[in-house]
């Protein structure tokens, strides 16, 4: 490798040749420049007495190729890209199962969660990879545990990836997207914010309440809505940099997720846990709406207090006083008394949908109305429809069609087999704190809906041989709202993801999650399954 002896500098050359370069230097507090010349010297080339050789820097092959990489495809973070297939393909090897599409599934299931924790490629992406692995991996399979041929697969794969439940962020979207348009949320925001001061963390504490209570009443998915419309207009006033609209989304976010454990219609895995402990039981056990609150809010309220805290020391501020938009300077007509009827109408529906499930079917049939009447209406525009927030409705499509995968495979009816057969003969303690952790990182990637279904009928039936299912199960299916550390594990997570300023840069990425959220998860799996068990004892 050639290097290169410098042969002396002189003053401001106006002509430079090849291996001529220039540094400024300072002598007596004036910048000057000089120019400095040099030869090329081959490496083997003994230097001569006090002549200064300096050696070029050494470029390797690879820094070349990920440099071009880079250069060539600007949203690919080659080497996380490579560790990640590299550890879906070594999961191959792990003995998980004897069924090939349940090892195949483990393997996608590996490969996404380290593109979504590590952003290799945009979180969407990785979300429209899902369908693709499963159809070509034969991951499918019929309820005889038969694989599915790839036309049928494909067809329920996608339609898993655009179920109901995606409509239902949709209409979501859409109703926080008409809040803002027409300002109501500052209107909102205004009128409930505006008797709590100004203090930054006051301000914080009642947001994030405000968010909890609302998601033990309508589900966290609305209440996620309504509570990041009313903190936007805020968090739009403040200096980007700032940590504040972090502590404002974050907590938002974490908060809705904590009203989702509090009352049994919070969350569609809350009533799914009172009807697998009727189911398993035959009706001999189950839980009233009192005792489950007198159970949850509790623990809810020490989570929110924690969190609160939690969010202030990760994203610190410097503002000592936060605006609050006036009420006053809104013009309420009809285009928002339209719109505040709409939402208030689709709310209710979505609270009281096991009463209408006769007449809609589904409660993503419910989340066509705003759909259509804000569309149809021309409130909102097809720009308005153009600018929903796709990828984050494609990232949630992922987490949905990965989850269902899952459990058609087999996959985490094995894992759930296997935990339960290694537990053989443990204290009830162990066995729900065991469940408790699986789900808190299984919860992180997949549909907490999937999660509860697949999971705790196990749960319930251990501790149906065991004298009491309750006590047993309530960790477990609060830790199933409880998993809080990717954008991809829950709506108010995805919900608080999708902001962006006006240079459609995110407010929150993924670390801020992983600060926060996997704190929040640690913290909820820790409380949950030793506080919370005893708690369950006394209570239930």
């Amino acid at each position: 490798t050639p290097q290169r002896r410098l042969l002396g500098s002189s003053g401001i050359n106006a002509e430079y040749g090849a291996n001529q370069e220039t540094e400024e230097i300072v002598a007596e507090d004036t910048p000057q420049r000089r120019l400095l010349v040099y030869e090329e010297v081959p490496s083997y080339q003994q230097e001569a007495d006090g002549v200064e050789v300096l050696a070029t820097p050494k470029i390797s092959i690879f820094t070349s190729i990920f440099s071009l990489l880079k250069e060539v495809l600007p949203g690919v973070k080659p080497i996380q890209l490579i560790i990640s297939f590299a550890l879906a393909g070594a999961s191959l090897a792990i003995p998980i199962s004897d069924f090939g599409p349940a090892v195949r599934c483990f393997s996608i299931l590996v490969l996404c969660a380290s593109l979504w924790a590590t952003e290799a490629v945009p979180l969407f992406v990785t979300s429209l990879l899902v369908p693709v692995l499963v159809v070509i991996g034969g991951v499918l399979c019929d309820s005889h545990q038969v694989p599915l041929g790839a036309h049928e697969a494909a067809s329920t794969i996608t339609g898993e990836f655009m179920a109901p439940s995606v409509f239902l962020f949709m209409a979501g979207f859409a109703i926080g997207a008409a809040l803002n348009k027409e300002k109501v949320s500052i209107f909102l925001g205004g009128l409930l914010l505006s008797k709590v001061g100004k203090r930054p963390s006051v301000v914080l504490l009642v947001c994030m309440f405000i968010g909890f209570f609302l998601s033990m009443w309508v589900s966290n998915v609305p209440a996620s809505v309504l509570t990041v419309s009313l903190v936007m207009p805020i968090v739009k006033t403040l200096p980007r940099q700032d940590g504040y609209n972090k502590q404002l989304l974050m907590g938002v976010a974490i908060a809705c997720n904590i009203g989702g454990m509090s009352t049994p219609i919070a969350s569609p895995q809350n009533a799914i846990a009172i009807q697998i402990i009727d189911d398993t039981s035959n009706g001999t056990v189950s839980i009233m709406f009192s005792s489950w609150v007198l159970f949850a809010v509790p623990l809810c309220i020490l989570f929110l207090l924690i969190a609160w805290r939690v969010v202030i020391f990760v994203f610190p501020t410097s503002l000592t006083y936060v605006n609050i938009p006036k009420m006053e300077a809104i013009e309420f007509g009809f285009r928002q008394y339209f719109v505040t009827a709409v939402t208030v109408v689709t709310v209710t529906l979505w609270a009281t949908s096991s009463l209408t499930l006769g007449v809609f079917g589904d409660i993503g049939i419910i989340s066509f109305i705003p759909l259509i009447l804000f569309f149809g209406s021309g409130i909102m525009s097809v720009h308005d429809f153009d600018a929903l927030k796709w990828n984050v409705l494609t990232l949630i499509g992922g987490g949905l069609a990965l989850g269902y995968a899952m459990n058609t495979s087999t996959l985490l009816t094995t894992i759930s087999h296997d935990m339960l057969s290694g537990l053989n003969g443990a204290q009830p303690f162990i066995i729900s704190l065991v469940f408790t952790i699986f789900i808190g990182i299984i919860g992180n990637f997949i549909s907490h809906t999937v999660t509860s279904i697949i999971i705790l009928p196990i749960v319930a039936k251990v501790g149906m041989e065991l004298g009491d299912p309750k006590v047993l199960i309530m960790g477990p299916v609060l830790l199933c709202s409880g998993t809080m550390s990717l954008p991809v594990s829950s709506f108010p997570n995805a919900n608080t993801y999708s902001q962006m300023d006006q240079n459609n840069q995110r407010y929150v990425d993924v670390k801020d999650y992983f600060k926060s959220g996997l704190t929040m998860t640690l913290v909820t799996v820790l409380i949950t399954s030793t506080l919370g068990y005893l708690w369950a004892v006394l209570v239930l």
